[in-house]
């Protein structure tokens, strides 16, 4: 199930990190490139492996988002797609919109839950552990933490079906 279909986000690029290459449906060579962006986003762009990539560290960018989950490792990744440069005043302008009551509660919510993540004796276990084992142990609580949300909402977003005998 996906999070999010195409949504228009704008930020600022922190680091590029470039994966694999691969063969495209038109057998065209492809370079992942995963791009983090200061808000959070870490989505993955695919762009021809024979062209240099055309967005830099500090950019500020607008970009499509679209996060799916994969169904082998239960992980959410990130997809972007028709990413542009832009300026510095329509960064400044959406970055200051002001929230809808909706998204206020749900950052308010969000907020309490990772408090009581990082609090909790589940996360503090992973604190003890050193370099990647700690990242790694983090990472799959993390996503378990995601798996579970996603299933509580699609339980409590689904409308009862009406079986009338």
């Amino acid at each position: 199930m996906s999070l999010a279909q195409n949504e228009n986000r704008t930020s600022s690029i922190s680091f590029i990190e470039e994966g694999k290459t691969w063969s495209g449906n038109d057998e065209t060579l492809m370079k992942e490139h995963r791009v983090s962006m200061k808000n959070g986003d870490m989505p993955i762009f695919n762009y021809p492996a024979n062209k240099t990539y055309p967005f830099a560290k500090g950019d500020n960018v607008m970009y499509l988002l679209n996060e799916k989950v994969n169904q082998k490792t239960k992980k959410i990744i990130q997809y972007g797609k028709q990413m542009k440069k832009v300026e510095n005043n329509q960064l400044a302008s959406t970055s200051t919109e002001t929230l809808t009551q909706q998204q206020s509660i749900a950052l308010s919510v969000a907020s309490k839950l990772g408090f009581e993540t990082v609090t909790s004796d589940a996360w503090q276990k992973t604190l003890k552990l050193k370099g990647e084992d700690m990242a790694k142990a983090q990472s799959e609580l993390l996503t378990s933490i995601g798996q579970v949300t996603i299933a509580y909402y699609n339980l409590l977003t689904t409308k009862p079906q009406n079986n009338g005998s």
